[in-house]
């Protein structure tokens, strides 16, 4: 069975003796006033760097897929909004 992690974000990676290392953390407070959060180590992913490389290029596909659908509609906009006549 598959479980879920949730962390707020990655706070660093690290490589030795070829082991990638990715250390998250959670956000436990935030001061509003100051516009700052206040973080914790929550976990840490272990992983062979093969297997890292590949969820590096992973990433990197996901990141251009969201580009892609982000620009799609605001480049599609400007056609749909003048259509051609004749």
């Amino acid at each position: 069975m598959m479980k879920d992690i949730f962390v707020d974000q990655l706070m660093n990676v690290s490589v030795f003796q070829g082991v990638a290392r990715m250390d998250f953390a959670r956000i436990d407070s935030v001061d509003s006033e100051a516009n700052q959060a206040k973080v914790s180590p929550s976990y840490r992913v272990c992983m062979s760097m093969a297997a890292f490389a590949n969820l590096a290029d992973q990433v990197a596909n996901a990141k251009s897929e969201m580009q892609r659908q982000m620009s799609g509609p605001q480049a599609n906009t400007s056609e749909d909004a003048a259509p051609e006549t004749k």
